[in-house]
């Protein structure tokens, strides 16, 4: 975990430090804003949870409650405010004892500074966690492995180079528990950075500490695979979808309301245009413009007049969460028929001869 949680907020601001450290820097981690990271936790969330973003003294700034999702001893969160250059940490607040709070390490949420993006697990671990680091990838660098040999004229001969990609990472500053923390997370059977797969178990090299402060510059070389990228991706978190839509089953003309709404699991932030089609019996229709009447719903009255066998058609990315991304291409299908009765509907109670 290289972000990691403890019971006590002043052991987590604590982490570490040399002896001699009068001046502290705590920007090494930098997550960004409107972008989801999971992290392990050291408790089980059986519980309900409350999140927020808080300063170093514990005071909260930002719920972020309705952005964190849990699942077993990991936590998936993001945060949809800039908080820039402030250090501040993430707060687990258990709403059944609200004794036990978990506070996370310092850590920045900002979009200002460069960062190099890292994702991690082992085989055998449920998610892939993820968190962001102040450093920047500087150059590529090759090496090179050539087998020769000499003929029996005395001619060396060379076969085919094999070349080692690899990518050199700085730095500037960075202190112990951070720097153990990345080592521990680059050892993991897979480890990706910047979307590129490692494929050794590269290690930081370490340097001195710069005066009184209680970091040091370092740099990473990693051998990496380019053909190999990783797309982070929601593994607790729910993207955006439509959870209900109507017309949605089977009506008669008297039952049908006179309605089409969609309703999605998360607030709609934009559209690419509100206007959806519908189709009858596989033929075009007409088009209806849909209103948003709050931030999950969208509706448009319509006036159903014939039977058919309907279905609305609403293209990929249409409606966007800018946290929770866009919907996919949607198909939704309903009918329209006349009533179907029996003999059984039937009384003859007032049949006379």
């Amino acid at each position: 975990m290289i972000i990691q949680f403890r019971n006590s907020l002043y052991n987590n601001k604590a982490l570490d430090l040399n002896a001699n450290a009068e001046i502290g820097y705590l920007n090494q981690i930098i997550l960004r804003p409107n972008v989801f990271y999971c992290q392990k936790l050291p408790f089980l969330t059986d519980d309900e949870y409350s999140v927020f973003v808080a300063d170093l003294c514990g005071n909260n700034l930002q719920e972020i409650t309705e952005h964190c999702y849990f699942s077993f001893d990991y936590i998936e969160f993001a945060s949809v405010y800039d908080f820039e250059a402030d250090a501040v940490i993430i707060k687990i607040v258990n709403n059944i004892n609200p004794n036990d709070i978990w506070f996370s390490n310092p850590l920045l949420i900002t979009s200002n500074f460069l960062t190099t993006e890292i994702d991690y697990k082992d085989i055998s671990d449920s998610y892939m966690q993820s968190a962001g680091i102040k450093a920047y990838f500087t150059r590529a660098v090759q090496e090179s492995e050539v087998k020769t040999y000499v003929q029996e004229s005395g001619t060396k001969v060379s076969g085919k180079a094999t070349f080692t990609e690899m990518r050199k990472y700085i730095f500037e500053k960075l202190d112990n528990f951070v720097y153990r923390r990345l080592n521990l997370a680059l050892a993991r059977s897979i480890v990706y950075l910047d979307t590129l797969r490692v494929t050794d178990k590269p290690l930081m090299k370490d340097g001195d500490i710069e005066g009184s402060q209680n970091t040091f510059q370092s740099e990473l070389t990693a051998s990496v695979n380019y053909s190999d990228t990783y797309t982070r991706a929601f593994q607790i978190a729910e993207s955006l979808e439509l959870v209900s839509y109507y017309p949605s089953t089977i009506y008669t003309l008297d039952s049908v309301e006179n309605r089409i709404t969609l309703t999605f699991n998360h607030s709609v932030d934009s559209v690419s245009s509100s206007v959806i089609k519908l189709f009858k019996d596989d033929v075009f229709y007409i088009n209806l413009e849909l209103i948003q009447i709050d931030s999950n719903t969208f509706e448009q009255v319509y006036n159903f007049t014939e039977n058919g066998s309907y279905k609305i058609e609403i293209e990929s990315g249409k409606f966007i969460n800018t946290l929770y991304g866009q919907t996919e291409q949607m198909s939704l299908e309903f009918t329209i028929k006349n009533g179907d009765y029996s003999s059984l509907h039937y009384s003859t109670d007032y049949l006379t001869n």
